[in-house]
């Protein structure tokens, strides 16, 4: 069971790779949706929300890290965070970043998953992390752009997207 859960998971993620490279437009139209106030019939991609299914999570540039408002879980399961990065600061040609993603607790005084994905210059560069969740859990998203070979070194800046999936 273990072992399938893993080939599924593996599954969805490279889906999903594929699926923010086939559509670079998908970028264009979330890049500023961590600004946007809900107006008018316009929802908000980011911020505090109830997840459940699969859905776009976010799509934008920073400086540093960042970490997300509060997202509470809408069913137990096994949540599958997969998108893609690439360094977007002057540096980024000759000193690659890399890229920090976990998934904490709520105020953030617990990782509940980890990843750390070198960037290898060659465009969007695919990373995935997964935990299990349960139905009203309250999790927020913590990711950190640093240099690869001279920590901590300058501030570094990175374009992100991703999509989760709970299942």
């Amino acid at each position: 069971m273990r072992r399938l859960k893993k080939r599924l998971v593996a599954i969805v993620a490279a889906f999903t790779l594929m699926f923010v490279m086939a559509v670079p437009s998908f970028a264009a139209e979330t890049e500023s949706a961590e600004n946007v106030s809900v107006e008018q019939d316009v929802v908000a991609r980011a911020g505090e929300e109830t997840w459940t299914g699969s859905g776009a999570g976010g799509a934008f540039r920073f400086t540093d890290n960042n970490t997300t408002p509060t997202k509470t879980m809408g069913q137990s399961g096994t949540l599958l965070i997969s998108g893609s990065f690439y360094g977007t600061d002057g540096y980024a040609d000759s000193v690659p970043i890399k890229l920090t993603f976990q998934i904490q607790n709520s105020t953030g005084t617990r990782v509940l998953a980890s990843t750390v994905v070198n960037d290898n210059r060659s465009g969007n560069i695919p990373f995935a992390v997964s935990c299990h969740v349960n139905k009203g859990d309250k999790i927020r998203l913590f990711m950190d752009a640093s240099s690869i070979s001279n920590p901590p070194g300058i501030l570094r800046s990175a374009y992100i997207e991703y999509n989760y999936y709970i299942y």
